[in-house]
């Protein structure tokens, strides 16, 4: 996905996310989260993000999110 404009662009790697509504509800307890439609920081378009959380065998926790965009056909024009 190529951005828009300069203005939107990928966070890079390492980048601390920690204060996303998504990973403080998620750490809270709750089992999956699908946010209300935002402009995306990466691309400039409406999209959601869907979040859950998964561990490893080994018991390592981990937030897993996916952003659908809503002009796409996954997003189903939120």
């Amino acid at each position: 996905m190529r951005p828009k404009s300069q203005l939107f662009r990928p966070a890079h790697r390492g980048a601390d996310l920690s204060l996303k509504e998504y990973y403080l509800l998620i750490k809270a307890g709750l089992a999956r989260y699908v946010s209300d439609p935002y402009t995306s920081q990466a691309s400039g378009n409406l999209c959601v993000t869907v979040s859950t959380r998964f561990s490893t065998q080994e018991g390592t926790d981990y937030i897993l999110c996916a952003d659908y965009d809503c002009e796409d056909n996954l997003g189903s024009g939120c």
